[in-house]
């Protein structure tokens, strides 16, 4: 059965904060994961790292660098649905595409507004979206 890890950013950790965990053990985690998921959280970083596309891939190419094997899995996990633009969403699909990971998800589905919901689900090409929970109503 493959299994995934979920980290916090590389960005997030060498950059936004780079005593949160310093010398977070990748080589050691390694060989016990079979796919990377990031939580390369945009919606919630301001100024330049607030950029889906930037904070995305710039998260993707550090965890594959401290990996030390850039042919590693990743499926990165994005911003928070209903903060995100739509802008924010083609940006994020397109970061996936050209990082070369293997799909995305945003946080989460179901507070996402509808069209979003459709527009993301034509983004990545992954089917109806009507077969997933619709959105909470809203607050």
């Amino acid at each position: 059965m493959p299994v995934a890890a979920v980290v916090l950013s590389a960005v997030h950790l060498e950059v936004v904060n780079d005593r949160f965990w310093p010398d977070f053990p990748y080589r050691d985690l390694r060989p016990l994961y079979d796919i990377w998921i990031p939580m390369a959280y945009w919606t919630v970083r301001t100024g330049e790292w607030r950029d889906a596309y930037r904070y995305v891939t710039e998260s993707i190419s550090r965890l594959r660098a401290d990996l030390g094997e850039p042919p590693v899995l990743v499926a990165a996990a994005g911003g928070i649905a209903d903060e995100a633009t739509e802008a924010d969403l083609a940006a994020f699909a397109r970061a996936v595409r050209d990082s070369g990971s293997v799909g995305g998800s945003v946080y989460d589905w179901a507070t996402m507004a509808p069209g979003k919901q459709a527009l993301l689900d034509r983004l990545f090409s992954t089917g109806p979206a009507s077969k997933l929970p619709p959105p909470l109503p809203a607050r």
